[in-house]
């Protein structure tokens, strides 16, 4: 009787359990066509040859013009006005000031990234 109890109540944890996962898969990722389709509707203009549909080498140079223009993005910045100013007592202690061009006082705002230190670098 104690063995039956044990059971039922683990069937009464496992079912919504096995319930919700399978709603959980219901929701899976898109396939590979629907992918593309999606890319098309965003870059209509990566449609080179105007068939509908994108070949390979149209995605090969969709990804390597959106690639171009983060590195662009990411190169953009102008020269910090003060670079690498120690904060603290480590040698990664270091941060980069852009002031702001303004006659009158102006406000400052802090972004403090935390994130990645071990591979990431200021170096741009």
């Amino acid at each position: 009787m104690r063995g039956l109890r044990i059971l039922l109540k683990g069937a009464v944890f496992l079912l919504p359990l096995t319930l919700w996962s399978s709603h959980c898969s219901a929701g899976e990722a898109p396939s590979k066509e629907e992918r593309i389709e999606n890319i098309l509707k965003r870059f209509p203009n990566a449609d080179t040859n105007g068939d509908g549909t994108l070949s390979q080498d149209e995605l090969r140079t969709l990804r390597e013009k959106v690639r171009e223009r983060k590195g662009e993005k990411r190169n953009a910045l102008p020269k910090p006005d003060l670079a690498n100013v120690k904060y603290g007592p480590h040698e990664r202690n270091v941060l980069d000031l852009w002031k702001a061009e303004s006659e009158k006082p102006t406000p400052l705002a802090i972004y403090i990234h935390g994130g990645d230190s071990l591979e990431v670098t200021n170096v741009r």
